[in-house]
């Protein structure tokens, strides 16, 4: 997947370009929108997830 880059030119509007491709999208922004911004979680152990999961070696057949 390409990255994707976002900038707002102006008041209202935010442009968007998938790097490397030959068009862009405008959308229109609500005044009132709800802007938020997402950090990375951290890395999750395998083995606290497949616990938490109850995961059963049963439920994978190895076929070739």
């Amino acid at each position: 997947m390409r990255p994707i880059q976002r900038k707002r030119a102006d008041r209202g509007k935010i442009y968007t370009r998938l790097v490397g491709s030959q068009f862009t999208i405008i959308e229109d922004v609500p005044e009132h929108r709800l802007a938020i911004r997402i950090r990375k979680p951290p890395r999750l152990d395998r083995d606290e997830v497949l616990n938490a999961l109850k995961f059963d070696e049963s439920w994978v057949e190895i076929i070739s």
